[in-house]
C-alpha cells in the first residue's frame, strides 16, 4: 500500500512552518510529540510579514535561530511556530502527544 500524503521528522520542530507553506494543503492534521505546546501567540506584525511571504525561503528567514532571540526581525520560533500556522490556515487540527512527567 502506498501513502497520499508525506511525511516529514524535524529536529526543530518550527522548520517544519516553511515545509508546511510550500505544501500549502489544507486541512492539515499535525500529531505533535513534545513536552511544551508550542502555541504561544504572535502579534499581528508578525503575522503580516509572514502572509508577505513568496516563498519557503523567506518564511525561513523569518524563523528566530534561538529560543531566547526575541528580535522583532524574527515572526516565530520553536516556542511559537503553532501559532502562526493555524492563523495562516496551515494546521487545522493539533493532536499533542506528550510524555509522561515523572
Amino acid at each position: 500500500m502506498t501513502s497520499a500524503f508525506a511525511v516529514h521528522l524535524f529536529e526543530e520542530h518550527s522548520s517544519s512552518l516553511p515545509v508546511w507553506w510550500h505544501a500549502a494543503a489544507a486541512p492539515r492534521t499535525v500529531v505533535y510529540l513534545d513536552a511544551h505546546l508550542d502555541l504561544q501567540q504572535v502579534g499581528e506584525e508578525r503575522l503580516q510579514r509572514l502572509e508577505r511571504c513568496r516563498s519557503p525561503d523567506e518564511v525561513r528567514a523569518l524563523e528566530a535561530p534561538h529560543h531566547l532571540n526575541s528580535s522583532p526581525e524574527y515572526a516565530f520560533g520553536i516556542e511559537n511556530f503553532l501559532y502562526p500556522a493555524h492563523r495562516s490556515g496551515l494546521l487545522d487540527r493539533l493532536i499533542w502527544v506528550a510524555p509522561a512527567h515523572r
